[in-house]
């Protein structure tokens, strides 16, 4: 169980290691090998899943979802939002449509229901790597 299932705070070094895994695995799906042999090489420890992914990964045998893929750093910038608006929550003790507001309040160049959409995929790839790791066959 990783420190995102125990509901406690985000601390920077987890955003760091989480953003980083994140652009490691998600430049691996796009062909990019290289950050990942670096990453393994560190010393990082595969949990289950990951390992799973891995080797159906190299095997050949994921096949993505169709659709539209989204770039590395717009999955960085929309898990970055989550990220905020989960830090504006509990600093002070917000519901989330009351963090989005004071968000929006601060950033006013942003597009309320691009904020949303943003933020939904960015919880998405967050919690449960849905879209990092996609179901393969």
């Amino acid at each position: 169980m990783d420190e995102r299932d125990e509901g406690g705070e985000w601390t920077p070094e987890m955003e760091k290691m989480w953003l980083r895994r994140l652009d490691v695995f998600t430049r691996a799906q796009a062909g990019e090998l290289e950050p990942l042999a670096a990453f393994l090489e560190e010393g990082y420890q595969l949990d289950p899943n990951l390992r799973e992914w891995l080797v159906a990964y190299l095997r050949g045998k994921i096949k993505w979802p169709p659709g539209k893929r989204i770039s590395v750093d717009q999955i960085k910038a929309d898990v970055q939002l989550a990220i905020e608006i989960k830090r504006l929550i509990e600093k002070y003790d917000f519901k989330q449509s009351d963090a989005i507001s004071l968000y929006l309040d601060n950033n006013p160049d942003v597009n309320s229901e691009t904020l949303k959409k943003q933020l939904k995929r960015g919880k998405r790839y967050l919690y449960t790597e849905r879209q990092v790791f996609p179901r393969y066959k």
